[in-house]
C-alpha cells in the first residue's frame, strides 16, 4: 500500500526518463519534455553540449521510479555497477574499475559527490537519497576536473534547493515485513533575501531473516534529515548553508550454515544428507550442528550482529558573481561519520566467541 501526497507551486526542473549521453552521440530512451541541464564540467550546460558520456535523473524521475537509495540507480545506468551485501561494504565499478577491499579508511577510484563535496568514506556510498534535484554519472576518467580518485568516472548527488516560492511535497509507504517508509520536503521564502528548505526521509522495517534462538535479523531503522539557507544579499552574492544527519541501526546479515568436507583435491565439498564425515551425526559440522531445512531465510544464530552508523556534516558555499563571465565560488565542507559493525558468519548457534 502506498500513499502519497505532492503539492508544487512551481516546477523548474522536468526532463524525460533517461537521456544517456556518450562520445559518440546521445540516446533517447523517452521523450524530452525540457532541456536537461548538468554540471558535469563544473558549469550549467545543456546535457547535449557535454563531450563525455553522462547519465542523468532527474529528482521527479527518481521518485517515479521508485529509488531510495543511492545504489538503486544502478539499475539504469549503463557500464555502472553497485556490489552490496550490506550498507557497510558497498564497491562502486564503472566501466571495470573499482576497488575491491572495502575497508573504510581507502579511498576507492569511482568518487562520489554529494553538492560539489568530496565523500572519501565507502562506508557513506550507501545511504537514503531523498529531496534531490539530480543524480549525475560521469563514465570515465574524471581527475581534470573533479582530482584524484576519479579514474573510473564519479557519480554526483545533488540535493534540490531553496526555491522562490513556497513548495513541498510528502510520500508515505507501508509494505511487507511491517516496513513504513516516509519522504518529504518543504521550502520557500524566509524573508525578502532567505530562502530554505528542510528535507526529511526514514525507512523502518522488521527482520526479514527469521531466527530460531533470538531476534530475526536484518532489522532496519533509518532516517535522515537536511536543512539549507540561501541568503541572497546582492544581486551577484549568494551564500547556501546546509546541514545534514543520518542515522541507521540495523541487525547483522544472515548466513546459512553449510558443512563441508576436504575431497582428495584438498577442495571444500558440501556433506550429503547421510554423510558423518566428523563423526558427529549424518550431515552435520564438526560440532555436531545440522541446519534443519534448506530455507535461505531462517537460520540458528547465537549472535545477532548489529550495524550503527552515524553520519552529519555541514556545507558552506558562497558564489560571488565578479564579472559577465567569470564567477567565483569557494565551497566549505566537513563530514564526520561514526560506525559499528558485527555479525555472525559461522550461522550456527555455536558460540565461537567464548572458545
Amino acid at each position: 500500500m502506498k500513499l502519497r501526497l505532492i503539492s508544487s507551486v512551481t516546477t523548474k526542473f522536468a526532463t524525460g526518463l533517461l537521456i544517456c549521453m556518450g562520445l559518440l552521440g546521445s540516446s533517447v530512451y523517452s521523450a524530452v519534455l525540457d532541456e536537461i541541464v548538468v554540471t558535469a564540467q563544473k558549469r550549467e550546460q545543456s546535457l547535449q553540449d557535454v563531450g563525455i558520456s553522462v547519465t542523468a535523473f532527474s529528482g521527479d524521475q527518481i521518485r517515479e521510479l521508485g529509488y531510495t537509495n543511492t545504489i538503486d540507480i544502478a539499475q539504469q545506468t549503463p557500464a555502472l555497477n553497485i556490489i552490496q551485501f550490506h550498507p557497510t561494504l558497498t564497491t562502486l565499478v564503472i566501466r571495470g574499475i573499482s576497488q575491491n577491499d572495502f575497508a573504510d579508511h581507502l579511498e576507492a577510484p569511482i568518487a562520489t559527490y554529494v553538492d560539489e563535496t568530496y565523500v572519501s568514506a565507502m562506508g557513506a556510498a550507501h545511504v537514503q537519497m531523498f529531496d534531490l534535484e539530480r543524480v549525475e554519472v560521469l563514465r570515465g576518467p574524471q581527475g581534470t576536473l573533479f582530482g584524484r580518485n576519479a579514474t573510473g568516472g564519479l557519480i554526483h548527488y545533488i540535493s534540490r534547493r531553496p526555491t522562490e516560492e513556497f513548495e513541498g511535497y510528502g510520500e508515505f509507504t507501508y509494505g511487507s515485513y511491517n516496513q513504513t517508509k516516509w519522504e518529504g520536503a518543504l521550502g520557500g521564502p524566509i524573508t525578502q533575501n532567505l530562502l530554505g528548505r528542510f528535507s526529511f526521509a526514514g525507512n523502518f522495517h522488521d527482520g526479514v531473516a527469521e531466527n530460531r534462538i533470538g531476534p530475526d535479523l536484518r532489522e532496519s531503522e533509518a532516517y535522515a534529515l537536511r536543512g539549507q539557507l540561501e541568503f541572497r544579499a546582492t544581486d551577484n552574492f549568494t551564500l547556501n548553508l546546509k546541514a545534514h544527519f543520518s542515522e541507521d541501526d540495523s541487525l547483522g546479515n544472515a548466513y546459512t550454515s553449510t558443512p563441508i568436507r576436504g575431497n582428495e583435491d584438498g577442495l571444500g565439498v558440501r556433506l550429503g544428507p547421510d554423510e558423518n564425515a566428523y563423526g558427529t551425526c549424518p550431515g552435520c559440522d564438526p560440532n555436531g550442528f545440522r541446519d534443519p531445512d534448506d530455507d535461505p531465510f531462517t537460520g540458528s544464530y547465537e549472535h545477532s550482529g548489529e550495524f550503527r552508523r552515524g553520519i552529519a556534516g555541514f556545507t558552506g558555499k558562497m558564489t560571488l558573481d565578479v564579472g559577465e563571465a567569470t564567477t567565483l565560488t569557494l565551497i566549505a565542507d566537513y563530514l564526520q561519520m561514526n560506525k559499528n559493525y558485527s555479525e555472525d558468519t559461522d550461522g550456527t548457534p555455536i558460540d565461537y566467541h567464548a572458545h
